[in-house]
């Protein structure tokens, strides 16, 4: 029971710390190979959890199955010339982990 209320307690501590930006925002985070993306279709809440809590073997799978990967400097600037292109990101020091939100998103994670 423990555990549960901890993992609530931290899936709600990042919740709350996820904001909305645009393709630009994530260039510096790139430059110092920091940034991290998720896939569209990942839970993005699971993810950042298992970085939070040093869940490697975790993190490792989605690697591997390419659900975290790091972006291209050519797909950072394809995004930012539209700035229709937005991203919940959130910060896991020192990495910034980022999904591209969908056009009929309504909410973040």
């Amino acid at each position: 029971m423990v555990n549960a209320l901890v993992a609530t307690d931290l899936r709600d501590k990042l919740r709350s710390e996820v904001h909305a930006t645009g393709a630009s925002e994530l260039l510096p985070h790139h430059r110092r190979e920091a940034l991290f993306l998720v896939a569209e279709h990942v839970d993005f809440l699971e993810v950042a959890e298992a970085i939070a809590n040093d869940a490697a073997d975790l993190v490792a799978e989605r690697i591997a199955a390419g659900h975290i990967y790091r972006p291209s400097l050519a797909q950072l600037a394809d995004w930012c010339v539209d700035p229709a292109v937005r991203f919940q990101i959130v910060i896991l020091q020192p990495y910034v982990l980022a999904q591209r939100l969908s056009a009929s998103a309504g909410a973040l994670n």
